[in-house]
């Protein structure tokens, strides 16, 4: 118990600590924070983007004539290219809007 109890105090002041550390929306003010030490020692590093864009699962990419994950919504809805629509009818129902997506993004 009392390790636990150590645990726990000494998350609360590493929290406490990083919580009232005030930064300004600069990159000077941002360049100032420490980098954690299991991030400069780490000998790979795997960095994954994951958003509402993943959903509709179109991998197409610039190869096919399309766009990546990232710009689906905008060639699909404000660029209406015939791919992205195509894409659209065969995979989803009449009337499926982007906001459709988001109770599939788990």
């Amino acid at each position: 118990l009392a390790s636990t109890n150590m645990k726990l105090g000494l998350l609360c002041v590493v929290i406490a600590a990083l919580a009232s550390a005030e930064y300004q929306p600069n990159w000077n003010s941002l360049d100032k924070r420490p980098l954690p030490e299991w991030y400069d020692e780490a000998k790979l590093g795997i960095f994954i983007v994951w958003g509402l864009y993943s959903v509709p699962s179109y991998g197409g990419g610039l190869k096919k004539g399309g766009a990546n994950g990232e710009w689906f919504w905008y060639e699909w809805v404000a660029r209406k290219e015939p791919w992205a629509i195509e894409f659209m009818e065969k995979n989803y129902p009449p009337g499926f809007t982007f906001p459709d997506f988001a109770p599939m993004f788990k």
